[in-house]
């Protein structure tokens, strides 16, 4: 369990970066914000610019000495694409994989040039996992391919190579969409079936092939993967 709890990691513009240690007794407590500013007591702290900036706490509680690391992203808008929100497109047949996935907080800012903040969400509240957060430049509310590695719950990480992200407005004010699309390599599902147990190669992969509508010899080495997500943006 994290001893040190962050109420947000992505935050709108003015917004303030609120933390608590859980510790009874707190002692030498320095906070460098990583902005010129540094504060000796628990205290929100609101970033003049946007964009991603590193923190670094350290204090001595009564189980010892805590040094914790961060991030705060500053971004224009925030949106949250909660757990459970997120389906598979395409292929089809990989559809039970989305009950796996997690969720996300996506973040679209300046610092100087166009960003978007990914965080991923493990739990129900709406809060970007630490060590979670992504930079990725973008064009309007596209991002640009890169590499994202989806965390499948009691299973491990999927990559999903070149995946671009691109955010919708919906239907309503507080509606918003996630597509994002890119290929996953029949090689990494296998893996990730031997790594769980239960499969060898070949085992794995004539699952995998059955599953996605192939055989063993015809499943291809790449394949197309688009995942949906429907969630709302905070005012």
């Amino acid at each position: 369990m994290e001893t040190v709890r962050v109420e947000r990691r992505i935050l709108e513009e003015g917004d303030a970066v609120e933390i608590s240690i859980l510790a009874d007794e707190v002692s030498d407590l320095r906070i460098d914000w990583g902005d010129g500013n540094v504060s000796h007591e628990l205290e929100a702290h609101v970033y003049e610019e946007q964009g991603f900036h590193g923190w670094v706490l350290d204090a001595t509680t009564e189980s010892g000495v805590v040094h914790h690391v961060d991030d705060a992203v500053v971004v224009e808008r925030r949106m949250v694409f909660p757990n459970g929100s997120l389906t598979v497109e395409w292929p089809e047949e990989a559809s039970l994989v989305g009950s796996l996935m997690p969720g996300f907080i996506v973040g679209l800012g300046d610092d100087g040039a166009k960003m978007m903040a990914l965080g991923r969400v493990d739990g129900e509240t709406p809060v970007a996992a630490h060590q979670g957060v992504q930079r990725r430049d973008r064009a309007g509310m596209v991002s640009g391919p890169a590499d994202l590695a989806l965390s499948l719950q009691n299973v491990g990480d999927l990559l999903v190579h070149d995946a671009v992200l691109t955010v919708g407005e919906g239907a309503g004010s507080d509606e918003r969409t996630l597509l994002i699309e890119g290929e996953m390599m029949s090689q990494d599902i296998i893996d990730l079936l031997v790594g769980v147990g239960g499969f060898d190669q070949d085992g794995a992969r004539k699952l995998v092939a059955d599953v996605l509508g192939y055989t063993p010899d015809t499943l291809p080495e790449a394949i197309d993967f688009g995942i949906f997500a429907e969630g709302y943006e905070e005012p």
